[in-house]
């Protein structure tokens, strides 16, 4: 199971789709509530199937607020100490720059996401 996030209007095939498992997501999720929270709060169901996203003007400025968190260094801080507070958890969650900066290129070219 996961989360599979739909371009309202894409202006791509990048931005058509986006899909992490639960076990990536989540982290996002997460780290999203936690850099952007007045984006954060104008969608109410992060980690649910029920449709619920953000439109084009807050995709655009949600991916500026994380591609600086990349560039400075702060999202891989965050990764480190996220991954350790999984460490030896069975069922641990997973999270990379990598897999933030796709969805920092979603975002971009989305026009805005339903989370489905």
């Amino acid at each position: 199971m996961g989360m599979d996030v739909y371009g309202k209007n894409p202006m791509s095939e990048r931005g058509s789709y986006f899909r992490n498992n639960w076990w990536w997501w989540r982290p996002v999720a997460y780290y999203i509530c936690e850099v952007a929270p007045d984006i954060a709060n104008r969608c109410e169901h992060w980690q649910s199937n029920k449709g619920d996203g953000l439109e084009e003007e807050d995709c655009l400025a949600l991916a500026d607020i994380l591609q600086r968190e990349i560039d400075t260094g702060k999202t891989a801080t965050w990764v480190e100490r996220y991954l350790k507070t999984q460490e030896g958890n069975e069922w641990g969650y997973f999270a990379s720059v990598e897999n933030m900066q796709e969805f920092v290129k979603f975002l971009r070219e989305c026009g805005g996401f339903s989370l489905c």
